[in-house]
């Protein structure tokens, strides 16, 4: 069974024009503007993140290369942060400045 063809077009309030001219598309973005602005910003958020993000995996992998400053005749020792005094591992504060010791 063939569907009869049509020769014309609907207009705004669904009527039928038979001859009218199609429908006119304008060649601009279906979007308003509201939700382009959205977008816009939510892409420039994301990037600004990803900026973030990287620079701090950079950070961290440069912190991780850097060689520490002591022995390895250091091991089994806790260093003082502050004067750089051996301490015994066990030791909470130092033997030196008294300053408190990590771990």
């Amino acid at each position: 069974m063939a569907l009869p063809r049509r020769t014309g077009y609907r207009s705004t309030d669904g009527r039928s024009c038979p001859g009218a001219p199609p429908p006119v598309r304008l060649a601009g973005s279906a979007m308003d503007h509201t939700t382009e602005l959205a977008l816009v910003i939510a892409a420039g958020i994301g990037l600004v993140a990803l900026l973030i993000i990287v620079a701090r995996q950079r950070r961290e992998d440069r912190d991780e290369r850097r060689e520490s400053p002591f022995g390895v005749s250091t091991e089994g020792m806790k260093r003082c942060p502050k004067c750089g005094t051996a301490n015994l591992w066990m030791d909470a504060t130092c033997v030196s400045c008294g300053s408190k010791l990590r771990g």
